[in-house]
């Protein structure tokens, strides 16, 4: 048995796990023999087999399998993304991006294994990291070390973290639920408009006939990009100005972690990269496809190499012009601009020219509220979800390691 460095209840054992589970690495067969026909056996190559749900998808098959993988295995990614894992509901050949995985019988609780490979994932990373092309091998997984508890303990401390587990999952299924309805009422506010029942023929397809067709040019007070250029000399502590940077544009909004401050300053000297209410920020480089609006917490802060979208409220409500922008009609033309592109920079004179399709006021305000109630599902979610993620690193913490015991 393996020694790890951590104190541990007398009860349990140190262990590494070759000694507590079945391995086997995946071999990829010969690639005449893939299909999407179903002759054969499901294959398995990587991380892109799995699904959002935790199991896997089939999108291929092998009629000449090398290595296997039996229902019920864990399945871990070996390389790059290392350390994600689900489970595998059927026999399947598995590539050289996997790892199947199974308990030993008396050993280990299959549930509490999988809770273990997943409490891995940081380590793995890190010893990955350390090759040309980020992978981890078979000699450095079986000597992964573990901490093991008696059977009973190990299938309470699995229930505990397992429940957790499917709470998540619920919530991210309600996520994508409300996000799956979103895009659908995006597509029919931003094409059908409230209450229409003419419409015309445009640039940008069919829109009310009512409403007018304008470029974000137009619509928009100022496009322009924030400071572009050396910011490290003016970073300082948390106490100074949040300075917004491309890596903090998400899919789903601002994430806050490693937000870096810049001196008062700097922010003082760089007026134009300053922030206001109702801004809208688009990611120049890595351009996602989304943007975002200034929160609250970012109001008069500065930013890094990003597109500043300012509305023209005379014309247009901010929140309105943030939902156009996001809008399928919209995105379609940003992508247009950067789809050749292996570095995704949108540029402003690209912005300026993509067109939206505009209501009165009155009806701006109508589909601001619709959406925004929308968003407000989705973002009560997705804090939940946070809290729910930050609960179980917590009991993983504790739980498998003895702090805590549940006996």
């Amino acid at each position: 048995m393996a020694r790890t460095n951590v104190v541990i209840p007398k009860e349990w054992q140190s262990a590494t796990l070759s000694s507590i589970a079945e391995l086997e690495m995946g071999q990829s067969p010969s690639s005449d023999s893939y299909n999407q026909d179903g002759v054969g056996v499901p294959f398995f190559q990587g991380k892109a087999d799995f699904s959002k749900t935790g199991g896997v998808v089939v999108r291929q098959w092998t009629s000449a399998p090398i290595k296997m993988s039996e229902s019920g295995d864990i399945l871990l990614s070996v390389r790059a993304p290392v350390g994600d894992i689900a489970l595998n509901d059927r026999k399947a050949c598995i590539g050289r991006g996997l790892a199947a995985l199974r308990a030993k019988p008396g050993v280990v609780n299959q549930a509490f294994l999988f809770q273990i490979i997943k409490s891995m994932k940081e380590s793995l990373n890190a010893m990955a990291q350390g090759s040309t092309f980020t992978a981890i091998n078979g000699p450095a997984l079986r000597n992964m070390p573990a901490v093991l508890p008696p059977i009973v303990e190990q299938k309470k401390i699995a229930e505990i973290l397992g429940a957790v587990d499917e709470e998540i999952q619920k919530t991210d299924e309600i996520i994508a639920a409300t996000e799956k309805l979103k895009s659908g009422l995006m597509q029919q506010l931003f094409t059908r408009g409230i209450g229409h029942t003419k419409f015309k023929e445009t640039d940008i397809g069919e829109i009310p006939a009512t409403w007018q067709v304008v470029s974000l040019h137009e619509s928009s007070d100022k496009i322009v990009v924030g400071f572009v250029g050396v910011c490290e000399p003016y970073y300082t502590d948390s106490s100074g100005i949040p300075m917004l940077r491309t890596g903090n544009l998400k899919d789903w909004g601002i994430d806050f972690n490693e937000m870096k401050c810049v001196t008062s300053d700097f922010h003082k000297k760089n007026v134009k990269s300053q922030l206001k209410p109702g801004d809208i920020l688009i990611a120049r480089h890595g351009y996602s496809g989304l943007a975002c609006i200034v929160p609250n917490e970012l109001i008069e802060a500065n930013c890094l190499n990003v597109v500043i979208i300012r509305a023209n409220q005379s014309m247009v409500n901010p929140q309105f012009l943030y939902y156009a922008i996001n809008s399928p009609l919209s995105s379609r033309q940003m992508h247009s601009k950067v789809g050749g592109s292996t570095q995704k920079v949108v540029n402003t004179s690209d912005i300026k020219l993509v067109k939206i399709g505009i209501p009165g006021k009155t009806e701006q305000n109508k589909i601001v509220e619709i959406l925004s109630l929308v968003d407000e599902k989705i973002s009560i979610n997705k804090k939940l979800k946070a809290k729910l993620i930050l609960l179980k690193k917590g009991l993983m913490q504790d739980l498998l390691s003895g702090k805590v015991r549940t006996l």
